[in-house]
């Protein structure tokens, strides 16, 4: 992976150190030795190196109490979360730990008002790393303690946009709603995950035929915009996205992506979306199916002149964020139709 010699490297290193070569070697055969549980008994392997042996989650709160059919909503700030659980019908008490990992549990009136689904929102803070611990430990928590080998995931947040237009012409504006049809990475960062260079998750079809009804719902009911394409996932905002702390090279290599990115619909940049779809093609070795999907609110725009608007006034923030809280709503309950639908169809 990447196009250094490894061991090159190691000898270089552990000679300019003077590393302890037994050392080395007694820690790698280590690695390699759980590398190859992984591969015999990749599901058992996932749930070891993820849960305690009491099948606790290590950086989450314990998931036992939540009803096995939950919808998870995964936003990035403690703030968003509580205003999404202030948006549910119906509220159960919120469960705070050491590592802010905060749960907001609650339910949504369905569509036709006969049920209440389960939702779940959960601070997950920023970036891709971070989501991908706190969603590794429901999916592994869920399955300890439900069985469940289907999770649904929405990373709700808000973001920047690329250009001006969208594909189907319209103007992006600042308080616009978005959701994403597939997300990608940084070609560079994407290599050294041992991924390919033009790697692209694509959110799941039924959360994506979900979306697709939620949104027309909002321009039909409120005349809202929903703009719907791609998003670019950067691994860190300063460096990736305003060429801070990196050299002249790095930040006209991050330009050039960011633009090239632009050119090839994508909509918006943000930090998660690819990386929960590298999560959901990891958990296809465990027999798990992850739906996942980004939705959310521009806080920037790209004038006709190509002048980049970011931080938007705190009336169209909290204009953007009251839309997009109802945009979940709807979505989750058009997914919940979606499911009705299977399973009685299955039954």
């Amino acid at each position: 992976m990447g196009d250094f010699d490894l061991d090159r490297l190691v000898e270089a290193e552990l000679k300019a150190r003077g590393g302890d070569r037994a050392v080395y070697d007694k820690v790698l055969a280590r690695n390699l030795i759980e590398l190859d549980k992984r591969d015999k008994a990749p599901l058992a392997y996932f749930i070891e190196r993820i849960l305690s042996k009491e099948g606790d989650p290590f950086h989450i709160p314990d998931l036992s109490e939540v009803p096995p059919n939950t919808y998870f909503l995964t936003p990035g700030s403690p703030g968003r979360a509580e205003v999404i659980w202030g948006k549910f019908d119906r509220r159960q008490r919120k469960v705070d730990n050491a590592r802010a990992f905060t749960l907001y549990p609650g339910s949504v009136l369905s569509k036709d008002e006969q049920d209440y689904i389960a939702c779940l929102a959960m601070t997950s803070h920023m970036g891709g790393p971070s989501l991908k611990i706190a969603v590794r430990e429901v999916i592994a928590n869920m399955y300890k303690r439900h069985d469940v080998k289907l999770i649904t995931d929405i990373r709700p947040g808000s973001s920047g946009a690329t250009q001006h237009k969208a594909a189907d012409g319209r103007v992006i504006k600042a308080g616009d709603i978005f959701y994403a049809t597939f997300a990608t990475l940084d070609p560079a960062l994407a290599k050294t995950y041992g991924l390919p260079v033009d790697y692209k998750a694509n959110t799941h079809p039924d959360l994506l035929d979900a979306m697709e009804t939620a949104a027309t719902r909002m321009e039909e009911e409120f005349g809202i915009t929903v703009h719907k394409g791609g998003t670019y996932s950067k691994l860190d905002l300063g460096e990736g996205e305003m060429g801070l702390g990196v050299s002249r090279e790095a930040a006209v290599y991050h330009a050039k992506v960011k633009a090239v990115k632009a050119a090839t619909g994508h909509i918006a940049t943000e930090m998660e979306g690819a990386f929960l779809g590298t999560l959901a093609d990891e958990c296809k070795q465990y027999g798990i199916t992850l739906r996942q999907g980004t939705m959310g609110y521009f806080v920037g725009e790209i004038k006709e002149d190509g002048h980049e608007e970011s931080f938007i006034s705190p009336k169209l923030t909290i204009q953007g964020l009251n839309n997009l809280m109802t945009f979940i709503k709807y979505t989750v309950q058009e997914l919940h139709v979606i499911d009705a639908v299977r399973y009685h169809s299955s039954d």
